[in-house]
């Protein structure tokens, strides 16, 4: 894929921007030399491998109905959008709609999810919306809420941000942390990172911190 434009998590869109919280909870920790750590903590993301080279996307959609109680295959994942369980890529548009849609899942109970979103992919016009930022990441793993979160070419489940405050209105991000579907990170083997037990756990390479995709999900069951 061709890259027309790049942001860096530090640099992510938004339209609008909350303040951020300073003040240690269960999951927001000050580290030294003034680094905040904020991360998933009450409950795992369960990784789920993806089960072909690109089904990334599906399977980390899959891994975050799973966390909020819904298990939905990812091969109904693709099927949904495609037709059928074929070997193809999550285009943005594909994405944004599996974020802010109703599901059933895998034991026949319905659901509604609704995510604010940013994306920049770019060449596949048009982008946006913008509604996701740096701030609005860290509120939401603050709040337990794990964030749908792509690179250039890859989808993951971001657990976790290391940030130093720059302002009520702005950090720079340290270091982040994913649950990553591709294997060796996504079977049932280690990772490196700071919790070398957490199976699909490890942290993002500094290319990978080029965020063009992210989805904060909150999720609704319905009758």
């Amino acid at each position: 894929m061709k890259v027309i434009r790049k942001i860096s998590l530090l640099l992510l869109a938004c339209i609008s921007i909350t303040s951020l919280p300073l003040t240690a909870r269960a999951a927001h920790t000050q580290l030294p030399n003034g680094v905040w750590r904020v991360y998933i903590s009450n409950r795992p993301v369960v990784p789920v491998a993806q089960q072909t080279p690109v089904w990334c996307w599906a399977a980390s959609l899959s891994a975050l109905f799973g966390y909020f109680g819904h298990p939905v295959n990812q091969q109904r994942i693709v099927s949904r959008y495609f037709g059928g369980p074929v070997p193809t890529t999550g285009p943005p548009a594909v994405m944004i709609n599996a974020l802010n849609t109703e599901w059933q899942d895998d034991l026949g109970r319905r659901f509604r999810v609704a995510s604010p979103v940013t994306n920049i992919y770019p060449p596949q016009a048009p982008t946006g919306p913008f509604d996701v930022n740096n701030i609005g990441m860290i509120n939401a793993l603050d709040n337990e809420i794990p964030v749908f979160y792509a690179d250039t070419t890859h989808a993951m489940i971001l657990v976790q941000l290391d940030y130093i405050p720059v302002s009520p209105t702005s950090v720079q991000i340290v270091a982040g942390y994913a649950i990553d579907p591709f294997p060796p990170y996504g079977w049932n083997s280690p990772c490196p990172g700071p919790n070398p037990t957490a199976i699909g756990f490890r942290q993002l390479q500094p290319n990978e911190l080029t965020a063009l995709f992210a989805g904060i999900p909150s999720v609704t069951n319905l009758p």
